[in-house]
């Protein structure tokens, strides 16, 4: 260590250190200023000449920016000399001041901040709501939307007519304070319509599109219903309405689920539905579910006809449900028939194979078919058939008392 008052050189002993890092929002200039203070600042450790080097090694520190390798100590070891409260890594050591110390907010400021936030949100949502009402019954009021038409597509079954009628909306109506969700509804109360979606496109237009039921069958009774494809009824039949459709017998309407507006249509007297209390007899819960049964027998009877090539030679006319033969299906094309046992009943499409082979064969004979009975149910593998001379066509119906001579 030099004596105070010497004017000699001064030693060229120094002591590398390891850089320091960087520390953020601070330049060069003000890091080695701060060293030179922590090291040159000691009371009772001043050299000599300290301002020269002071002054020196401030002007080298600011303008190297970081390292002050190069600023002598006089050989005095600084281990254990504090050096501002700054570590290596740039970090303030407890209990000393920094620039850089994060700013304790009060929580009663915090809480005051936070209701004051939450006060703008539920003001501008308010004020959204308000504006936007206020939209809404302007374009409700202004002759500039009104209802000029409306439109529809997806009918098959249902006039255009009809479902315009059903909408209740007339011309020149507020197209925007109209109900939607109301116009469907009453579409909907159609006994075709299934579905139907309401929208409205501006300037003048309601659009109604629409999807129907589709009827697979005709159940007879009195009067007759149309069949959807889970077997519940669709609405009656009117005379008016000449359909195409397999006519399926031997099973009760009344038994029948039915869809909520097929009651409430012209032709149902109101007799299907059971009175107060009868549907909780156990005697008609049992028959409900024979019907049930019967029904879903008779639909998978006929989509198993439908996807078999046999199909073209053997349209189909009727399906007659009996509980204890089965199901007979007779042919439009020459009024053949064919029973499937109850014991196929689960499996139609091997009942239809034999069926194909057997007026494939007929067919080389020049003869046909008139009816072939897979009803056996001690043989079940084995059938009973009777022909006709081709051209000859058969005019006996599954409900006949009368039983064909030869089997």
């Amino acid at each position: 260590m030099n004596r105070i008052g010497s004017q000699g050189p001064r030693p060229t002993n120094r002591r590398h250190r390891p850089r320091r890092t960087s520390r953020a929002g601070t330049t060069g200039a003000q890091r080695g200023w701060r060293a030179v203070l922590a090291r040159w600042g000691r009371a009772g450790d001043e050299p000599v000449g300290a301002e020269e080097g002071w002054a020196e090694e401030a002007r080298g520190a600011a303008g190297h920016g970081v390292d002050d390798c190069g600023v002598d100590d006089g050989g005095v070891d600084d281990g254990g000399v504090d050096d501002g409260g700054v570590d290596d890594r740039g970090v303030a050591e407890p209990g000393e001041s920094s620039a850089f110390d994060a700013v304790e907010v009060p929580a009663e400021r915090m809480a005051w901040a936070r209701l004051g936030t939450a006060l703008v949100v539920v003001l501008s949502l308010g004020l959204l709501i308000v504006v936007a009402g206020e939209v809404r019954d302007y374009l409700g009021r202004t002759q500039r939307f009104v209802v000029g038409e409306v439109a529809v597509d997806g009918q098959v079954r249902v006039g255009r007519d009809d479902i315009v009628a059903a909408t209740g909306v007339s011309p020149g109506a507020p197209l925007m304070s109209l109900s939607l969700a109301e116009v469907q509804a009453r579409v909907e109360g159609l006994p075709w319509v299934r579905r139907a979606h309401v929208r409205r496109e501006l300037p003048n237009i309601v659009h109604v599109a629409v999807e129907e039921h589709v009827a697979v069958a005709i159940l007879a009774g009195a009067p007759m219903w149309f069949v959807d494809y889970r077997g519940r009824l669709i609405k009656p039949v009117a005379d008016d309405e000449d359909d195409d459709l397999p006519l399926m017998t031997g099973v009760d309407a009344s038994l029948l689920d039915q869809l909520p507006s097929a009651a409430a249509q012209p032709g149902a007297d109101g007799s299907l539905k059971p009175s107060e209390g009868e549907d909780d007899d156990p005697e008609r819960q049992a028959r409900r579910r024979i019907a049930k049964g019967a029904i879903d027998a008779l639909l998978r009877v006929q989509r198993a006809h439908e996807a078999h090539p046999v199909a073209l030679r053997f349209p189909l006319s009727e399906l007659s449900w009996d509980p204890v033969l089965g199901i007979t299906l007779i042919s439009a094309a020459d009024g053949a028939e064919l029973r499937i046992g109850r014991d196929l009943l689960d499996e139609p499409a091997r009942a239809l194979t034999r069926l194909s082979r057997v007026m494939t064969r007929l067919a080389s004979r020049d003869e046909r078919l008139r009816y072939l009975l897979l009803d056996d149910p001690e043989r079940p593998e084995r059938g009973v058939m009777a022909t006709a001379p081709l051209g000859e066509r058969t005019t006996r119906s599954a409900h006949d008392d009368e039983e064909p001579a030869a089997r």
